[in-house]
């Protein structure tokens, strides 16, 4: 069964206007339902002017908005939701002894690739952090530090998992991305002017994704943080999740020039 149903119309304005779904602000949440999230039948309409729905398609034969008609939207959210319908599939093409086959693949290849990031990153933190303190900053704890914290983290479903610790990782590509630039079109890498510029184009692109995620986070648990949303989309490709860009190229441009500006006044 649908989710919501707003019945069968037909062309007749009054049958029309009583097969409406509309939502003009608040949240909708729905799941777990057998067939459509929302479906307005036949010569049904839906308005969408405001407000979050929140669709957890579960089914196979489900969608999450269906309408024979016709759909005005002016403004509102619509999160769509499909990991519950990835295990309704397997069991559906390959049955129960399939899908025992599929969790244990799954199983598999997610340890696979905890045990390689638990091992990595623990190696690292060791090699950076090891003669502060030999005795607490050790291998051994390091894994056991990202053990635990993999085991909290775990406790959340799917969705929250990815939708809370998306804009983490989406906050350290960017600096990543001016590391990888500028090993790549810096030809001197080893001059202290460039690896200075260098140095704080990274700490740019950081502050700069750090605010876009604050940012992402006030949306997403309406914090009211429109201050700093209002700042940040004023940046130039902002829209496009690239605002650090052209602040880290002026950034290093400015700071290279200053630097050999000095250098050649000291001589």
């Amino acid at each position: 069964s649908d989710g919501i149903h707003c019945g069968e119309g037909s062309k007749l304005a009054a049958d029309a206007e009583n097969c409406q779904f509309t939502i003009n602000g608040g949240t909708v949440n729905i799941s777990g339902c057998g067939s459509d999230c929302v479906d307005a039948d036949d010569y049904g309409s839906m308005y969408i002017n405001g407000g979050t729905m929140n669709l957890n398609i579960s089914h196979t034969d489900g969608t999450g908005l269906k309408c024979d008609s016709i759909i005005y939207m002016t403004g509102g959210t619509i999160d769509l939701t499909l990991s519950a319908l990835y295990t309704e599939m397997v069991l559906q093409l390959w049955g129960s002894a399939g899908g025992i086959l599929f969790n244990v693949a799954l199983v598999a290849a997610a340890l696979t690739t905890a045990i390689g990031a638990v091992s990595s990153t623990s190696e690292i933190w060791e090699e950076i952090m090891l003669e502060k303190n030999p005795k607490v900053y050790t291998y051994r704890n390091f894994c056991i530090v990202s053990c635990v914290l993999s085991c909290i983290v775990s406790f959340l479903d799917l969705d929250t998992m990815v939708k809370v610790v998306g804009p983490v990782l989406d906050a350290c590509y960017p600096p990543a991305i001016v590391l990888a630039i500028y090993f790549c079109a810096v030809r001197n890498t080893a001059d202290p002017r460039n690896l200075k510029a260098g140095k704080w184009a990274m700490i740019s692109a950081f502050v700069i994704s750090i605010i876009e995620m604050l940012v992402r986070y006030s949306d997403m648990f309406s914090l009211g943080w429109d201050a700093l949303a209002n700042a940040y989309r004023a940046l130039p490709l902002s829209g496009y999740s690239l605002a650090w860009l052209p602040v880290s190229i002026i950034l290093y441009a400015l700071i290279r020039c200053a630097a050999s500006l000095s250098r050649q006044g000291a001589k």
